[in-house]
């Protein structure tokens, strides 16, 4: 029975040979305590050997006593691979939650979270979980607004590195698996053909992309369930171990942080962009207080200026040429003081005009016929315009001067290389809100005109203030820094938004968004043009505190063969007239007096002359159009400064035919 001995010794010695490898290999202690004992139990083993010879022969008595240390030795090899696999195990599930761990923070602290860029985050995410899961398909899918289907959001797939979007899932299509969803912490489908909640999937998704087995994670953002995400392994059945499980649900409630993240950087990026459309607000409301309180003596001015050009050029015959363009030169000049008054208030304050409907498409056409021809030849226009039948509310006038202020800002931007100008235009229909430089726009049919062009592009640190009234980049003499501030202000006016895409060296796009209407386009009014008078008639009353405009005023108008009565107050005015005999057709009235204002003085004159016609001139903006006292009192109203002609043209046609020219 030696044998059983040498057998025992045998086992014990390999089993402890066996175990310094696995300890070498594995290097865990519990492995070197078991491999001291095993030695020490073979040296024991060795020793009752050795004493059981006697000389060469061994004793009778030893074998059966060391069938249990036999029994030892198998147990203790057994215990050595039993030892083996479950550090193993341990090791290999250490090794991955490393691996997961390394996963959720690399999700965790990547600056995507932080940006909120929910897109590139999820992508990063998939491609991370893939790799870690040593799965193939990974995917995260979010619910739509009425929860009646699963849009997919972004899925990696392992075997190609590529990211796709796969076709919707139906909610009632698939009614057990998004139960499932609503309760349960992870959905773990080992053999997703045969499981009640992931079967439903077989014909139509599973069997397709030879999928057997799934682990989905519900993503819940303020205990609401937001979307799924998706573990797919293929080829085979796979049974998902607990700690597997664990990782896939602590992504999922990863992936609800960055949502939340998501949530109040999209909230802070609002809350900024308020203030700054505030600031902006309040920047154009000085701006526009500043305006009107230097419009009135700036138009007075003006007027007085334009007007006594405009007589001197009448008498040019008898006037050297070095005075004649003298005084050409000043008239230009005057007109362009003119035209920047009016574009500084244009974008310092909103109309309450109403306007007319017109028809989109031939207001383009027109600006690409009048362009055409002021065009730098090293520049290319290029249009594409998709609105047959679209009709906005809109002046003929603001429309032009858009378009006019966005191209010539593309052509400042490529005139000294040349490139090309793209315009485009067409009907486009936003579902909900989206914010824009002029405020959020609210979902509606609007027309859309973009104007893109290939210069150098406007950098990110300037394009927060392009739209800003006097800022430019242009050189000295290029420009006034009111184009695009005219455009803000006319977009904003009418109701519309403005949105900026431009990078340095991409050029430049410039989009604005116009409500459309249903209404039908009305027809452009047709003036008619007076022949002068014939023979002088018409008593005109004017009434000016500004000396100098009160007295152009009736030079102009005793020129064209009118009776004029001056007055600079208005309460001489009243004082002379009540008991007056002579009649006025119509009064010329300034608005802002010291004594009283145009309104009041016409009430009074009405009074007394409930024919009279009384027309307001002003180079204010602040006028009560709307007011009841306002209508009924004021026929007409006429900006400062305004030409001869049309004052001329305006007043023959109410003598000759107040009826069709005003409406009381």
């Amino acid at each position: 029975m030696s044998a059983i001995l040498l057998v025992s010794i045998a086992l014990r010695i390999s089993a402890a040979i066996y175990a310094i490898w696995l300890q070498r290999k594995l290097r865990d202690w519990r492995l070197s305590f078991l491999t001291l004992m095993l030695l020490l139990m073979a040296f024991r083993q060795c020793l009752t050997l050795y004493q059981s010879f006697d000389g060469w022969q061994l004793r009778p008595t030893v074998g059966l006593s060391e069938l249990p240390g036999l029994f030892v030795s198998i147990m203790a090899f057994a215990l050595v691979h039993a030892t083996r696999r479950f550090i193993t195990e341990n090791m290999r599930r250490r090794k991955q939650f490393d691996k997961n761990s390394a996963a959720l923070t690399s999700i965790a602290t990547s600056e995507l979270t932080s940006r909120g860029d929910l897109n590139k985050l999820f992508e990063l995410t998939t491609q991370v979980i893939a790799e870690a899961m040593h799965v193939d398909r990974v995917s995260i899918w979010r619910f739509s607004d009425d929860r009646s289907r699963l849009d997919c959001a972004c899925m990696y797939v392992k075997s190609n590195g590529e990211h796709s979007k796969p076709p919707s899932l139906i909610v009632k299509e698939n009614p057990r698996y998004f139960e499932a969803l609503d309760t349960l912490r992870v959905l773990d489908a080992h053999d997703a053909h045969t499981d009640p909640l992931t079967s439903e999937f077989s014909a139509a998704y599973l069997y397709p992309n030879d999928i057997y087995a799934m682990l989905d994670s519900p993503i819940r953002v303020d205990g609401a369930l937001w979307g799924v995400v998706c573990h797919e392994h293929v080829g085979s059945k796979r049974h998902w171990h607990s700690d597997e499980q664990l990782f896939a649900a602590a992504v999922g409630d990863q992936l609800a942080q960055a949502i939340l993240a998501e949530r109040h950087h999209a909230t802070v990026k609002h809350e900024h962009e308020l203030e700054r459309q505030l600031m902006q607000s309040q920047k154009m409301e000085a701006l526009g207080t500043l305006a009107g309180g230097i419009a009135h003596d700036f138009n007075n001015n003006l007027q007085a200026i334009i007007s006594s050009c405009e007589l001197i050029a009448s008498h040019t015959d008898s006037l050297p040429d070095d005075v004649n363009k003298s005084i050409e030169n000043i008239d230009k000049s005057a007109n362009r003081a003119a035209n920047l008054v009016r574009r500084i208030l244009a974008f310092s304050r909103q109309s309450d005009e109403t306007r007319p409907v017109i028809a989109a498409l031939p207001q383009l056409n027109e600006f690409i016929e009048f362009m055409s021809s002021s065009t730098p030849p090293n520049i290319r226009f290029e249009t594409n315009f998709e609105i047959d039948n679209v009709n906005i509310q809109a002046d003929h006038a603001e429309i032009q001067q858009l378009l006019s202020n966005l191209v010539t800002n593309a052509i400042h931007a490529t005139e000294s290389t040349g490139g090309t100008i793209s315009i485009g235009a067409k009907q486009r229909t936003i579902h909900e809100n989206i914010e824009t430089e002029t405020g959020d726009l609210a979902p509606s049919t609007y027309l859309e005109i973009s104007v893109a062009d290939d210069g150098p592009g406007i950098p990110a640190e300037l394009q927060d203030r392009i739209f800003e009234p006097f800022f430019t980049t242009k050189q000295l003499g290029k420009g006034t820094g009111l184009g695009l501030a005219m455009v803000h202000g006319i977009t904003r006016d009418l109701t519309g938004g403005i949105l900026l895409q431009s990078s340095p060296g991409q050029g430049t796009t410039i989009t604005v968004l116009i409500p459309t209407t249903t209404a039908e386009a009305t027809a452009p009014p047709t003036h008619s043009t007076p022949s002068p008078p014939q023979t002088p008639h018409g008593n005109i009353l004017v009434v000016d505190d500004e000396e100098i405009l009160a007295n152009t005023f009736s030079e102009v108008l005793e020129s064209l063969g009118y009776h004029v009565t001056v007055f600079h107050s208005p309460n001489d005015c009243i004082a002379q007239t009540a008991n007056s005999t002579n009649t006025f057709d119509i009064a010329l009235l300034d608005y802002l007096m010291p004594e009283k204002n145009g309104v009041q003085l016409a009430e009074e004159l009405r009074a007394s002359n409930p024919n009279l016609i009384t027309i307001l001139i002003t180079g204010t903006t602040e006028l009560a159009e709307n007011d009841e006292g306002f209508k009924a009192n004021i026929d007409l109203t006429l900006r400062k400064p305004l030409r001869i002609q049309d004052l001329a043209n305006t007043i023959e046609e109410l003598i000759n035919a107040p009826e069709t020219a005003i409406k009381r």
